[in-house]
């Protein structure tokens, strides 16, 4: 009792305690890069010039952007001395923002080329650098989308930036006029933005469906060009939907061809039966006839008289300018009786 009295009280036995910390079965997973590159440029595009046309501007902001970038990240290129190209790599991709480094000098590319097309109107030498700014971009979107694919970014961000490149791929062979290629880069572009479109929430999802509704036109545009031939009046549909982009000045000019080829195929038609019905009726008048009529019209002064006489020889005197001077009219005339003779013979068989 005496030693139960110093020693004290016995000490109760400890319970065991289930631990809080338990080594997990399964491994860390890395954490994943996202960029959503659709809405970024679109918000940027938006704030800083592009909703009035203002490429000029939009290229400064992006020059800026760019170089805010380099210094942050201190990937700058060289120094005030020495210049030292880097290329973002696989190596180096630990910040997601090392991804806006190729996305900004893309945008920057790009909006310089729609900025080189608006002067391209009145000074064609700057298409030349127009393709070239094409080409770069093109080319720094396909780097974009290999830093995208290198497992380090989220799925989200690889069909975005397979999208984007496909996109501008199909910008760059539309101005090269190679209609096929350009068709097929947009028609891969239209099938991501959809499907991300049905993978998004409904908030999200309406940039994307209006990206697809831009893309549309072009490849109508390029189905037209390869040979899918339609009414005019689809082209001119498209051209009261489609905005400020690169296909509505290509929309007026293959409006204005294609009216112009209607008018000029009618007036040939209505001519050429005119003159087979009136051979029809008379039974008398020949080829020759025609042609030695042609030449005494013409010789007494007479060929205001006659509307369809004056038009063929106005478009007689355009085509054969180059070849005959002002004192071979008659010669001009009977070449051109020899030509109708060939058009009524093959049209009253």
């Amino acid at each position: 009792m005496a030693a139960e009295d110093v020693d004290g009280p016995s000490p109760t036995p400890e319970t065991n305690k289930p631990s809080t910390t338990q080594p997990s079965d399964k491994p860390a997973t890395k954490n994943l890069l996202s960029l959503e590159i659709l809405p970024l440029i679109k918000d940027a595009q938006q704030q800083h010039g592009l909703r009035h046309g203002d490429f000029q501007r939009y290229r400064s902001y992006c020059s800026r952007r760019l170089r805010r970038l380099r210094k942050s990240l201190h990937f700058c290129q060289g120094n005030r001395h020495k210049f030292q190209k880097k290329r973002v790599s696989t190596e180096v991709l630990t910040d997601v923002r090392f991804l806006y480094i190729p996305l900004v000098s893309i945008e920057r590319a790009w909006s310089y080329a729609m900025q080189l097309k608006q002067e391209a109107n009145t000074e064609p030498r700057k298409r030349f650098h127009l393709i070239s700014r094409l080409f770069k971009a093109a080319h720094t979107a396909t780097e974009l989308e290999t830093l995208c694919q290198s497992g380090k970014c989220d799925a989200r961000t690889t069909l975005e930036a397979k999208a984007y490149t496909e996109w501008m791929h199909g910008t760059l062979q539309f101005e090269l006029k190679n209609w096929h290629l350009a068709m097929e880069h947009f028609h891969n572009a239209e099938t991501i933005y959809e499907k991300l479109a049905l993978a998004l929430s409904d908030d999200e999802k309406i940039l994307y469906q209006q990206r697809v509704e831009e893309i549309a036109p072009n490849i109508r545009y390029c189905a037209y060009k390869v040979g899918d031939e339609s009414a005019i009046q689809d082209l001119k549909n498209m051209r009261r939907t489609v905005g400020e982009d690169l296909l509505a000045e290509k929309l007026d000019v293959q409006i204005e061809r294609k009216s112009r080829r209607i008018s000029r195929f009618c007036n040939s038609s209505c001519y050429l039966f005119s003159l087979v019905s009136d051979s029809a009726d008379s039974g008398e008048a020949s080829c020759d006839t025609l042609g030695s009529d042609l030449e005494r019209t013409h010789d007494s002064g007479q060929a205001g008289k006659s509307s369809r006489l004056t038009f063929e020889r106005s478009r007689v005197r355009k085509r054969s300018k180059p070849r005959f001077g002002r004192g071979r009219k008659g010669l001009r005339l009977r070449e051109f009786a020899t030509g109708m003779q060939r058009r009524v013979a093959v049209a009253t068989r």
